[in-house]
């Protein structure tokens, strides 16, 4: 493995962390529904879509910015090899159990947040920027899990997870 196949794996694991923060970002958006300050909500909307380009750039192009990054030597450039996808597969592992740890946190905030507000009956409602929250926070524990299991182990789990009532 060259150094460039190093720098763009690094290059497309950087760009699911800068895709995450993106997303927190514009759930943000979405939940401020209160605010009047409307330069504040265009400086956070720019800066998600200008994280979103970059994280886009850094997925596409992986070897074309790890080859700008790397300071060219005599040998006249070392073969980049195809087969990168067992340090991928341990890089999206990686990224997704931190991303799995942050989004358990607030899943399980929000699930006790909704079995205490509907069994206590306080007369409180959730509000829309909640619900957004809570859509979110599932969302990103879902795509945690799609990045520690990959594809072919999310759909292993599922079809487990569906036999297992028919074997018992």
């Amino acid at each position: 493995m060259s150094k460039e196949d190093i720098v763009a794996i690094a290059s497309r694991l950087f760009s699911v962390f800068l895709f995450v923060l993106a997303v927190r970002s514009g759930t943000l958006i979405a939940s401020a529904t209160g605010y009047d300050h409307k330069s504040l909500l265009l400086a956070t909307l720019f800066g998600a879509a200008f994280t979103l380009a970059i994280a886009v750039v850094l997925w596409r192009f992986p070897l074309s910015i790890a080859r700008k990054l790397l300071p060219v030597t005599d040998g006249g450039g070392t073969k980049v090899s195809t087969d990168t996808t067992p340090i991928l597969e341990i890089g999206c592992t990686l990224l997704g159990l931190w991303l799995f740890a942050s989004a358990l946190s607030d899943v399980v905030q929000w699930s006790l947040y909704w079995l205490i507000i509907s069994n206590q009956g306080y007369g409180e409602s959730v509000s829309a920027s909640q619900i957004g929250s809570i859509i979110a926070s599932f969302a990103e524990l879902v795509f945690a899990l799609w990045l520690v299991l990959g594809y072919k182990g999310v759909l292993g789990f599922i079809y487990r997870v569906r036999l297992l009532g028919a074997r018992s």
